[in-house]
């Protein structure tokens, strides 16, 4: 369920933000329908789901063989990745700079 709902996620967020961009109506406003009510990155948090979820899935074939347990690494290091380094951060500084230039629209994005 897990991996379902990241899958869903990250594939819904990556459409629903394909078809805002394709909107005349969209050009310098930040995505807010469908997923984007609720989060601001749907696609990197889908990512992460479905990163743990494939842990999960394969965590009691660990019981065989403990060294399975390695494989943690990977969902952390992902995380870690999208939340600190590569992901959401350089994606807020991009909104940010894009997105705060006018009180209009640094009142919308920050909603």
């Amino acid at each position: 369920m897990v991996a379902a709902l990241g899958l869903i996620f990250e594939v819904g967020g990556d459409a629903q933000k394909l078809v805002f961009k394709q909107s005349p109506d969209s050009r310098g406003r930040h995505p807010s329908g469908g997923l984007y009510c609720c989060m601001r990155h749907p696609n990197y948090t889908g990512e992460m789901l479905l990163w743990w979820g494939t842990f999960i899935i394969a965590a009691p074939t660990f019981e065989a063989d403990p060294v399975g347990w390695v494989s943690i690494l990977s969902p952390v290091f992902t995380m870690l990745i999208l939340l600190f380094l590569s992901g959401m951060p350089s994606a807020e500084g991009a909104a940010q700079s894009k997105y705060m230039k006018t009180p209009a629209l640094a009142d919308e994005y920050a909603s």
